[in-house]
């Protein structure tokens, strides 16, 4: 199994923030351009970090073919190669691997990931 992990791109004030925050949800890309998105959710609060590496153990897993054909019609890959050469679902997200903005909303107690390239 591939390991994805992204490549951080964030201050270490806000790496710190992360660890103080309560999460119940994170949202994230599962393609190249933000048009499929994925939310993860917690039964029990956790702090931001964790819930990153969670993200980054999904992105990790062998990407299913119905996910691979809803990014081909929600035009959402950068370069469409055939299915056998997606090893992991991180792969579907092309070089848009840089995170950069890990926006935290109080209120719904979600984290959004924005990553760039």
């Amino acid at each position: 199994m591939s390991k994805f992990s992204y490549d951080v791109c964030i201050s270490i004030a806000e790496i710190v923030q992360l660890t103080n925050q309560n999460v119940l949800a994170i949202q994230f890309n599962v393609g190249r351009y933000g048009q499929v998105k994925k939310m993860i959710t917690f039964e029990q609060q956790t702090d931001g970090l964790v819930a990153i590496k969670k993200v980054e153990e999904w992105l990790s897993m062998p990407l299913p073919y119905e996910e691979y054909s809803n990014l081909i019609k929600h035009n959402d890959l950068d370069n469409v190669l055939p299915f056998e050469n997606y090893t992991c679902r991180g792969d579907a997200l092309g070089n848009a691997v840089y995170l950069e903005v890990a926006e935290y909303y109080p209120e719904t107690q979600i984290l959004r990931l924005s990553c760039g390239s």
